[in-house]
């Protein structure tokens, strides 16, 4: 094991990343499916493929996320895979932007720096803990509607 992984904070880092990267690729996935074709996209259905803080898994997977970022505060291993990791997600994220910016309607694009604060720096963990109060499905919806785009 410690050949490998060089410690118990490596083993554990490598195991975590894994379930981390997991749930993200699953979101990644969905999008890039719900987008799919080339056809052009109005700005609804932008809004439409973004997953919204209440979804199906929503739960589970900010579950696994808040688990993993706690250990992360700890283990200096795992902190630098998961910035490696999140770099990269950001890079493929352009990618996506770019073939959405390159189908939408009469001149609208995307506002990448908000984009780029919406999917890496919101904490749902913050927003699932407060329950009733939380910001409801509609509210992110008509957050994205009025911030994202670029007129």
């Amino acid at each position: 094991m410690y050949r490998y992984f060089g410690s118990r904070d490596g083993l554990l880092a490598e195991v975590l990343l894994q379930i981390y990267e997991e749930s993200f690729e699953t979101i990644i996935t969905l999008v890039r499916n719900r987008l799919g074709g080339t056809g052009p996209l109005t700005e609804d259905d932008v809004i439409e493929v973004l997953p919204p803080p209440h979804g199906s898994s929503a739960p589970k997977e900010h579950a696994v996320r808040s688990q993993v970022l706690a250990v992360a505060g700890t283990n200096p291993i795992l902190r630098a895979k998961l910035g490696e990791s999140l770099r990269s997600r950001r890079m493929r994220l352009n990618v996506i932007m770019d073939d959405v910016d390159s189908r939408l309607q009469g001149g609208v694009k995307l506002d990448r720096e908000v984009m780029h604060v919406y999917v890496f720096n919101l904490n749902w963990q913050y927003n699932d803990l407060l329950g009733d109060w939380s910001v409801s499905n509609e509210q992110y919806r008509k957050l994205l509607k009025r911030t994202i785009f670029v007129r």
